[in-house]
């Protein structure tokens, strides 16, 4: 856990538009791919939508249905190849708070997961399903399936550019996430350097560096 930085982090502005770009995208697809240059906050985006959505401060904004409160997911699966702190661009960490804390065993689970392995992907989400001890007759891939599918669950793949770097890793990925039918109640987010979600009609969040006056200001 410590090498997810629960407890500091850097914190995007909460009136930052990719924070209600994620929102959006969440209540309309599967999945989201927030992709962009290391250190840019693409897991710290995802973090805040953790903790904003266990805070219930988590709306949708739709031009024909307008406003709509994103329930709060029963548990969050923070899955990353990371093996240190990274953010090539963090020079700056906020604590944050202990209301809604993300840390809170009952409600999330976290584990790192070298080099992506699919196997080890799949083995987590799995153990999410209801019952999964006693449902021997079906594979980890169709339990893993099956929690997202039935459980309103949030699956956060950080580092996946250290899954594409292996092609049958990266296409084991992809054929699971394209499994996962529109009716779906859990929800994934994939964080990557390049974009790679393509075949999965996931919409993408392009992070991108901070301007200059932005910088400048943040070196102060």
């Amino acid at each position: 856990l410590d090498l997810l930085g629960w407890k500091e982090y850097v914190e995007p502005d909460p009136q930052n538009p990719y924070v209600q770009k994620l929102c959006d995208e969440l209540a309309r697809h599967q999945g989201v791919e927030i992709f962009g240059e290391g250190g840019l906050g693409k897991t710290a985006l995802a973090y805040q939508f953790i903790r904003r959505n266990l805070n219930d401060d988590t709306t949708s904004h739709s031009r024909l249905g307008g406003d709509q409160k994103i329930k709060r997911f029963e548990k969050f699966a923070i899955i990353t190849s990371k093996s240190r702190h990274q953010g090539e661009r963090e020079t700056v960490h906020f604590r944050v708070d202990r209301k809604g804390d993300p840390r809170n065993p009952s409600r999330s689970i976290a584990e790192y997961n070298p080099h992506g392995r699919y196997q080890g992907f799949i083995d987590r989400v799995a153990d999410l399903y209801p019952g999964s001890q006693g449902r021997g007759h079906l594979s980890p891939e169709e339990k893993a399936l099956h929690a997202i599918i039935e459980r309103p669950i949030l699956v956060v793949i950080d580092n996946y550019e250290d899954i594409v770097k292996d092609d049958d890793n990266h296409k084991k990925y992809i054929e699971f996430l394209t499994e996962i039918p529109a009716h779906a109640k859990g929800r994934i987010i994939v964080t990557s350097r390049p974009p790679a979600m393509g075949k999965t009609n996931f919409p993408v969040i392009k992070m991108k560096p901070f301007r200059p006056p932005n910088i400048h200001e943040l070196l102060l």
